[in-house]
């Protein structure tokens, strides 16, 4: 028997009535692609999505608005003033000691403390609870207190006061909603309410002395220059 002449595996091929078309088999690897990037796709949406929420809920409890669970413990801390200022039970009112001499005035953090508390504390509906302080250092002045209206949270102002056209103006450089930093415009609201509240009552108490010319900031107290009314 000749053996060199057979062949143990012959080639095959479907029969031409059960083949699958060329064009056929092509249309359905291309329709398996198409379904592959489908899937990614979606998976992709799902993981944005998902992403999204933990992130948003993740800022939100960094705020201290609303308590979440878990989030809050993770993100949020409970956020404290540089330091504490404590003013006086017997103190009746905010007043300024002029130097006449050296035509200026000194604000103590006391003083500027107890002026919040009377004007942001007052009447039913006020804008912050009665924690409400300023510390002064030569940065800036940090405001801070519980923000009531229009959020529930504790809010962290830094705020440079600077002189223009005879008058105490201020500049907010720092925004902190509870542990989230916050751009300053977005709060652009604060200068609109309270902090022109502030403004005005202060510069009517200012422009009695004279015309404001500087003002410097020292460790717990800020210092305004200014010419003597004739």
């Amino acid at each position: 028997i000749n053996m060199a002449g057979f062949d143990l595996e012959p080639e095959f091929d479907f029969p031409a009535e059960i083949k699958p078309p060329r064009r056929w088999r092509k249309r359905r690897k291309k329709r398996s692609i198409q379904s592959k990037l489908k899937l990614s796709c979606c998976l992709l949406f799902i993981f944005l999505f998902f992403g999204v929420i933990i992130v948003g809920l993740a800022i939100l409890a960094k705020t201290g608005v609303v308590q979440i669970p878990v989030f809050s413990e993770i993100f949020y801390k409970h956020p404290e003033p540089s330091r504490i200022i404590k003013i006086d039970d017997d103190q009746k009112g905010f007043e300024i000691e002029v130097n006449a001499q050296l035509q200026n005035l000194e604000i103590s953090e006391q003083q500027l403390t107890y002026f919040l508390k009377q004007l942001l504390t007052r009447g039913e509906d006020p804008y912050f609870a009665q924690n409400i302080q300023a510390t002064i250092s030569v940065d800036g002045i940090e405001v801070f207190g519980f923000l009531q209206k229009p959020l529930r949270t504790n809010l962290t102002l830094m705020v440079r006061p600077y002189i223009s056209t005879g008058k105490l103006n201020l500049e907010v450089i720092k925004v902190v909603a509870g542990n989230l930093s916050v751009p300053p415009a977005l709060f652009g609201w604060l200068t609109k309410d309270f902090l022109a509240d502030i403004l005005d009552e202060l510069n009517q108490k200012l422009e009695t002395f004279g015309d404001l010319e500087k003002i410097e900031l020292y460790l717990g107290k800020l210092v305004i220059d200014f010419q003597l009314l004739d």
